[in-house]
């Protein structure tokens, strides 16, 4: 079975009613996403997903599995990792993924990320048949 995993960047112009604390300006930069997924996810699907190009600020972490299903859970795990991607740490603690959707708790314990390191994506054993998981991963580039 193959494994299908799609990164995209979006840049989001305008702030959310939710986090109005999105909203541009010159000491609030834009916020960028890098987004995640992947068909049937097992434990062993860790994955280097994006190196940076840019210092980044790592702000919020968002997930969710077969929304249309229930009772299915997976767990993931955002590290940096050096520019070799090797010397992996966490960014924050595990998430568990379920199907009405989850993020971090809002207080990332390392969310700065070097320019020239990479992301990788740990990805939990999962809770049920989970047949997908996307996820978005928020930031804002560090200016030199």
């Amino acid at each position: 079975m193959k494994k299908l995993l799609i990164v995209t960047a979006v840049l989001l112009l305008l702030p959310s009613p939710a986090h109005a604390d999105w909203a541009f300006s010159a000491s609030n930069p834009q916020i960028n996403s890098k987004d995640f997924a992947m068909k049937g996810p097992t434990d062993t699907d860790d994955t280097l997903i994006f190196k940076a190009r840019t210092g980044m600020v790592i702000t919020d972490i968002h997930c969710i599995v077969d929304p249309a299903d229930a009772a299915e859970s997976i767990s993931i795990n955002v590290m940096e990792c050096d520019c070799y991607g090797d010397n992996c740490v966490t960014v924050d603690a595990a998430i568990t993924c379920d199907n009405d959707g989850a993020e971090d708790d809002g207080a990332l314990t390392n969310g700065t990320i070097d320019l020239g390191d990479w992301v990788q994506l740990l990805v939990g054993a999962p809770t049920g048949t989970v047949s997908s998981l996307t996820g978005s991963i928020y930031y804002r580039e560090t200016v030199p």
